[in-house]
């Protein structure tokens, strides 16, 4: 009777069991696998764990893939075993990466983050944050749908705000701004492209002075420099025709 139950046990124990297994997809020169699937249920290919190694045989990355498509996170790592990168997926994602939605991690080799950043619609979308090697916040960049647009922010060491840069469609659009610790402007400009009253460049310069550009024409085949003292006073003027259409603040 025990002998039995003994075999009925054997064969509910190893019927219930999925078998795992290992394939190796490609491999180094060295014999040494290169890319490797690791099945949880042999009979089941869809579903399985991708990794990619380096020559030495160190994990170099690794994602999982369920029924055919990409789930959860991707990982990569840096030769000594460190990590160095996590994607981590909004939805399953197919094999050939054609739409990609997700919110990435970037480390420093210490451990550290380096930058964080997401992708939606297959595109930068949101704010990227970038670090130093010490876990210091240094620049932000705000994206829609690929291109920089809002703010582009600079960094003390201290976390202070260093520099402050409007941005729209991958350009500089509107004011920009130089800090000092104390939370001082040191410097402001209005960029090309963003007109207030008619002046499309303002830029506050040393000695308490003013320079500001201005179309000259409805056609905009001139520009008007005029520097402005701290009276309100124009104490200088410019006509510029520019080059090629472009217009470069000149130096007082």
């Amino acid at each position: 009777m025990i002998r039995i139950h003994l075999i009925f046990y054997l064969l509910f124990l190893f019927g219930g069991c999925k078998l795992k297994s290992r394939k190796v997809v490609e491999a180094y020169n060295n014999g040494k696998p290169k890319i490797e699937h690791i099945y949880p249920n042999k009979n089941d290919t869809t579903t399985y764990t991708y990794q990619v190694y380096y020559r030495d045989g160190k994990l170099m990355y690794t994602g999982k893939v369920i029924k055919g498509k990409y789930v959860d996170e991707k990982k990569a790592y840096y030769p000594d075993g460190k990590i160095e990168r996590i994607e981590k997926l909004f939805y399953p994602v197919t094999l050939n990466d054609s739409l990609y939605d997700c919110q990435v991690f970037n480390y420093w080799n210490n451990g550290l983050i380096e930058s964080s950043y997401t992708y939606k619609n297959n595109k930068l979308n949101g704010t990227e944050f970038d670090y130093d090697s010490l876990g210091r916040l240094v620049r932000t960049d705000d994206y829609i749908n690929g291109k920089l647009d809002g703010k582009e922010i600079h960094f003390f060491p201290s976390g202070k705000v260093r520099e402050l840069e409007y941005v729209k469609n991958d350009s500089a659009y509107g004011f920009a701004y130089d800090f000092n610790e104390a939370g001082d402007t040191t410097s402001a400009i209005v960029h090309y492209g963003f007109s207030i009253k008619g002046v499309f460049c303002k830029r506050w310069l040393q000695k308490n002075l003013i320079q500001t550009g201005s179309y000259g024409d409805s056609k905009r085949s001139f520009v008007i420099w005029k520097w402005i003292n701290k009276d309100n006073r124009v104490i200088k003027k410019l006509v510029d025709h520019g080059k090629n259409g472009v217009y470069t603040p000149p130096l007082y």
